[in-house]
């Protein structure tokens, strides 16, 4: 898809794809709608609206809801040295799933969404020496529990609910030379809901970033961090996280560029012995710009990632092709081994450079490791088109 800058005090984008669902015992409909609304009040402050309906008359393994409609309000305010963020999003759910969202303490009741809210503040403080930044969130479900009865094994419907999370941190981080600074972080997240704090989660924060560009058209970024956790959810083995992260960015050419990235978590207990290893994340791309075409929607990108711990691996190609004027034709393939291969193309017509209308075909085909009765495939066939003013 091209990709474009409105450089508009205002900006309209709209959004909207509908699909045919063809499965092995079922054919439905689904459907995508998102309008966003963006406002510049000068060069300091930015104000954006957007509002997504998503529906699915049958649910799939990648979606428990069958409908549910979500609305954002965020605004941005820049100083000279600081910057302060503030959102509001509203969620509701329409023909919820049944869903057990506390297994692990609660295993006899199961949950139907309705509505969420959640608001967020955060403001940083950008200065050659120091950096700080903080937030505050709170979240509010609202939800009807069902309560299983042992005498009949049915669940029994009880009165709605509401589960408050509340969520604070604060991050400092220090230059120490050029292209190497350290950080110091805490977060904490209490689930006010619960009186006993089962739901309550503690986490400080540790480490070091670094990055040099090397070689003229090339970087590398590295980083590790410390993180304790305390809290009911947090086994002993897992009260110390250990993250490091590598990433090795090179543009070979004007039209190829790629990256490749490392990642390894692993975790000690609360007294700092017995490491474990928890996983290995590799995953590199190459992506190469067609220079037929000026505005850069025409490019090829290969890459795969291997995470043997998680059963994640996946190889993956998209593409995109000017084939005439305003005419694009692409696809996709991506497979993940014992679990699911996508495979889709796609036809865009642009009757503007921004604005364009597709065809798109896909295919999906689940295959589970661990379970052999979610192995099923199903087809989708959508128009959809994009419009942005």
């Amino acid at each position: 898809m091209l990709a474009c800058a409105l450089q508009a005090q205002n900006a309209f984008t709209l959004r909207s794809d509908a699909q045919m669902v063809i499965a092995q015992s079922h054919t439905g409909v689904a459907g995508l709608n998102r309008m966003s609304w963006e406002h510049h009040f000068g060069p300091d402050l930015d104000l954006s609206v957007s509002s997504t309906l998503n529906s699915n008359d049958r649910i799939i393994p990648t979606n428990v809801q069958k409908l549910w409609h979500n609305g954002l309000v965020d605004i941005n305010y820049r100083g000279t040295d600081f910057t302060v963020h503030a959102d509001y999003r509203n969620t509701v759910f329409g023909a919820s799933q049944l869903l057990g969202l506390y297994p692990t303490w609660d295993p006899l009741t199961s949950q139907k969404r309705l509505m969420q809210h959640q608001g967020t503040i955060a403001a940083e403080f950008d200065a050659d020496f120091l950096q700080l930044g903080g937030f505050a969130s709170g979240k509010i479900l609202r939800y009807t529990p069902y309560t299983l009865d042992l005498d009949t094994f049915e669940l029994v419907r009880q009165d709605n609910a509401n589960a408050t999370d509340v969520y604070t941190g604060a991050v400092i981080k220090v230059p120490i030379i050029k292209g190497l600074a350290t950080h110091v972080a805490m977060d904490y997240k209490s689930g006010t809901f619960a009186d006993n704090g089962e739901y309550d989660l503690n986490k400080l924060n540790a480490g070091l970033n670094a990055d040099y560009k090397i070689l003229g058209n090339a970087s590398v970024s590295a980083s590790f961090d410390w993180t304790k956790r305390t809290g009911a959810a947090i086994s002993n083995g897992k009260t110390n996280l250990l993250r490091s992260t590598l990433r090795l960015r090179h543009r070979f050419s004007n039209s190829l560029a790629g990256y490749l990235l490392y990642i390894n978590n692993s975790c000690l207990n609360d007294r700092m012995k017995n490491l474990r290893l928890m996983a290995n994340y590799l995953r590199a791309q190459v992506q190469y710009s067609f220079p037929s075409d000026p505005t850069g929607g025409s490019y090829l990108l290969v890459g795969g990632k291997y995470s043997p711990e998680n059963k994640a691996d996946a190889y993956f190609v998209e593409g995109d092709y000017k084939v005439r004027e305003k005419i694009y034709a692409g696809g996709s393939l991506n497979l993940q081994p014992d679990w699911q291969a996508l495979i889709s193309a796609r036809l865009s017509y642009y009757y503007t450079p921004v604005n364009e209308l597709h065809l798109q075909y896909s295919h999906r085909q689940y295959t589970p490791w661990n379970n052999s009765s979610l192995d099923f495939g199903a087809n989708y066939l959508g128009v959809g088109t994009s419009f942005h003013w």
